[in-house]
């Protein structure tokens, strides 16, 4: 399987960015209301995240360097992931779990106790299952707004200890 490289998104990236974006128009409509985003979208998005606390990366292969994904989260206790999204292509190749495993690891190592991610229902690529195979159980509902979409959601939690408090 292909290495995965995690870092911060640059505004050289919004091309790039664009495009992992545009491969997924079912994510689009049901997160967007658009099947198509634009560099100016993906940059007012990244200073908007940004400002809200955020870190915003790209996930690259880590042979060829080519962006092949996109994370937004928030650090703390808590760790919030806003995004983890892959080129369609990439979908049930095993390649969202290792990202993801890597992404967990790092949590542990900064001392966050728990990440919560928030998954829009009702729509072909809904990612609860995957998410629920990572360990997340719901833990409540929320409504999302992005643009100018509104969506409900289901509030995934995992905690990254055990009863005994290890990690």
């Amino acid at each position: 399987m292909t290495a995965y490289k995690v870092r911060r998104a640059e505004p050289g990236d919004c091309g790039a960015i664009a495009a992992v974006y545009n491969s997924g128009p079912d994510f689009l409509r049901a997160h967007l209301g658009t099947e198509l985003v634009t560099e100016p979208f993906i940059l007012a998005e990244l200073a908007q995240m940004r400002a809200l606390g955020f870190r915003s990366c790209v996930i690259e292969d880590g042979e060829s360097g080519e962006i092949q994904g996109v994370l937004d989260y928030r650090p703390g206790g808590e760790v919030y992931l806003s995004l983890l999204m892959l080129r369609a292509e990439l979908h049930r190749s095993g390649a969202g779990r290792a990202v993801y495993t890597g992404f967990e690891e790092e949590m542990r190592r900064t001392g966050a106790s728990s990440i919560r991610i928030d998954v829009v229902r009702g729509h072909e690529g809904d990612a609860a299952p995957f998410w629920r195979r990572m360990g997340f159980v719901p833990a409540g509902e929320a409504e999302l707004c992005w643009g100018r979409q509104r969506s409900s959601a289901v509030i995934m939690r995992k905690h990254l200890y055990d009863r005994r408090g290890d990690r």
